[in-house]
């Protein structure tokens, strides 16, 4: 993986959720692809990376191919974009005369006024025997249009289901044969298909705990493909090619769009095929002429565009359980390319991070619940949550550098401070900056004493009868240390999500081999509630922290069925590797909290309702 990819790539992956199935990308300038990547898995298993033959269903980017099809037609002087569809289509028929009156040109430039989207078999799971076109007719033939043709634009998919048709029965091929013979594979884009002619070796992704998407709304929805032979379609738009003449080029480029709102910013820059032909956003400095598609099905998101002034094609798809906005991500992500590949600088309203104060505000920031990290690239700044395992949450959108302070998508603003050698982040809150976190910074090695614990698990052994808190909330804890931030240990206390009743990870850093104490100064809340650690022995079978007293699981004893003994001070713990079968029966007075291996409470008899559930291995809490 080259720097620049491998640069992009970090970023990118600061923003996905933990758990998301996969995203890709790739980005040619002059048309050379000079970054592509592909995060993630197949499926959603780790055992199957999502590498670079990977395929992402497009979606509606499927609308370019499409118009490419018919525009192909119209240079080949077999069809007409503005002689009606139902001369080329002698089955369709409508109870609406207006019918007869629609264009390729309507079809292509969502000005058609037919219905929107057909959505049965819209995604099917298997294509075997089944009449598509046929459906379609059937169908139009029970639907009125909602406009005259022409009258105006708006979005609809039906029409490229009929663009679709007339190719196939204008060639005499199936759509699919004649995208494989004059489009992709004459392109040598081998992994862009339609059903049913999916390339065996460019596997689909498909999304955690889905079904295949097998997309029959073909020409208007239904091709799947890599990032990079995505944009080895885009750069024929650039620089021409036998695919199609430039006429057809231009044509397609046009504002074609039709509104009769004086005021409406958008209506009018359809083109053929593509959602807009004068795209600009307020935050990159794109130039003029950039055409812009955008795709969505069921379980992918993705973003096409051409962008003329600087002589590039850019992409990306995700399945959106990764969470990433593909279209500012994108974006993003080409503006660091354009000032790391080729030294411009596209932003607007934002100036590039100087480079000293990059590698100042950039690591890892501390509060005594989290660890943040922040990265400053490009004129962005991201924030993102951690673990000492390595996991990342995004926590915000990526902050923009105005040249004094970074500036959220909502408004929110990030700043920095510094303090007696410390380094403090803030952010608004109700209009007002308020501490944040503090920077981390390494310290000396840790002792022995202390290597030796860290991944040691610790279990609570004085919950009593009735504190709700514990094991609910304290059930157990672990030590941890981030490989990159040397003499800062991490009490990591298990749970689900973040926050109160989730994960907690308090920093400490050691005082003698068996006492450890929170030494953040961050002013306000995010300063409050600091862990301290006191082990009472020198194999650290007990320790106090929280203000709970927790136990070495290691030197537990093996459940044997014991029940309920005399209530002392601590409660008597026992480790369990077997499904129990059953529980012991809880006295009044008493309580049994089953804690599971990662330390997460599964059953308590003072708060849970129903039966325990049946696990292999935990262990066993009678206060």
């Amino acid at each position: 993986m080259d720097g620049l990819t491998s640069k992009l790539s970090k970023m990118l992956a600061l923003g996905i959720r933990p758990g998301g199935t996969a995203v890709s990308y790739a980005m040619a300038v002059g048309g050379k692809i000079i970054a592509s990547d592909t995060l993630g898995t197949l499926n959603g298993m780790a055992d199957s990376p999502a590498g670079p033959s990977a395929t992402f269903n497009i979606g509606s980017v499927s609308k370019i191919y499409c118009t490419t099809a018919v525009m192909q037609l119209v240079d080949r002087g077999l069809v007409d974009l503005d002689r009606p569809v139902c001369e080329y289509l002698p089955r369709l028929w409508m109870p609406d005369e207006r019918y007869k009156k629609i264009t390729l040109r309507h079809c292509l430039s969502h000005s058609s006024g037919l219905p929107g989207t057909m959505w049965k078999a819209f995604t099917l799971a298997g294509t075997e025997g089944y009449d598509y076109y046929g459906a379609v007719y059937d169908y139009l033939s029970r639907s009125v249009l909602k406009a005259e043709p022409g009258e105006f634009s708006v979005y609809c998919n039906d029409g490229f289901n009929l663009a679709e048709m007339v190719v196939s029965e204008v060639t005499g091929e199936k759509f699919e044969d004649y995208s494989l013979n004059y489009i992709t594979e004459p392109l040598g884009a081998h992994s862009t298909r339609v059903v049913p002619n999916y390339e065996p070796d460019h596997p689909m992704v498909v999304k955690k705990g889905f079904s295949p998407e097998v997309m029959f709304i073909r020409g208007c929805g239904g091709y799947t493909s890599t990032m990079p032979d995505l944009c080895l379609f885009g750069d024929q738009f650039l620089h021409g090619g036998a695919m199609l003449s430039d006429a057809s080029r231009a044509e397609m480029a046009k504002h074609q769009g039709v509104s009769f709102l004086k005021k409406d910013g958008r209506g009018n820059d359809y083109g053929l095929g593509w959602d807009n032909v004068a795209f600009h956003h307020p935050y990159y400095d794109l130039g003029s002429g950039v055409l812009y598609k955008s795709g969505r099905t069921l379980q992918f998101g993705t973003k096409f565009f051409i962008i003329p002034k600087y002589d590039a094609v850019i992409a990306m798809s995700a399945t959106d359980d990764t969470g990433v906005d593909v279209l500012e991500t994108l974006l993003r992500l080409f503006a660091l390319a354009m000032l790391e590949h080729e030294g411009v600088s596209i932003y607007n309203g934002a100036v590039p991070v100087p480079k000293d104060m990059a590698e100042d505000i950039s690591g890892v920031y501390l509060t005594p619940l989290n660890i943040m990290r922040f990265t400053a690239y490009g004129a962005n700044c991201t924030v993102t949550l951690e673990d000492a395992d390595g996991t990342s949450w995004p926590i915000f959108g990526a902050f923009r550098y105005d040249g004094e302070k970074f500036i959220g998508l909502d408004g929110m603003v990030l700043d920095f401070e510094k303090n007696g050698g410390d380094l403090f982040s803030l952010n608004t809150v109700d209009g007002l900056l308020n501490p944040m976190a503090q920077k981390a910074v390494p310290q000396k090695e840790v002792s022995g004493a202390w290597k030796s614990r860290i991944g040691k698990r610790y279990v609570v052994c004085d919950a009593g009868p009735r504190d709700l808190l514990a094991p609910v909330m304290f059930g157990g804890f672990v030590l941890r240390e981030i490989p990159d931030l040397p003499g800062t240990m991490f009490v990591k206390v298990p749970g689900k999500g973040h926050g109160m009743m989730g994960v907690t990870e308090a920093p400490v850093r050691p005082i003698d081999d068996c006492r450890a104490a929170g030494f953040l100064r961050t002013p306000t809340n995010p300063g409050r509630d600091h862990a301290d650690l006191f082990f009472d022995s020198p194999d650290a079978e007990f320790c106090t922290c929280f203000s709970y007293t927790f136990r070495d699981v290691d030197t537990l004893p093996e459940y044997k069925g014991e029940g309920f003994g005399e209530q002392g001070a601590r409660d008597a713990v026992f480790r369990f590797d077997h499904a129990l079968g059953g529980l012991p029966q809880v006295p009044a007075g008493r309580r049994l909290s089953v804690i599971s291996e990662d330390l997460v409470c599964v059953w308590d008899s003072l708060t849970s309702k129903g039966e325990c559930p049946q696990i292999e291995r935990g262990f066993l809490i009678f206060a």
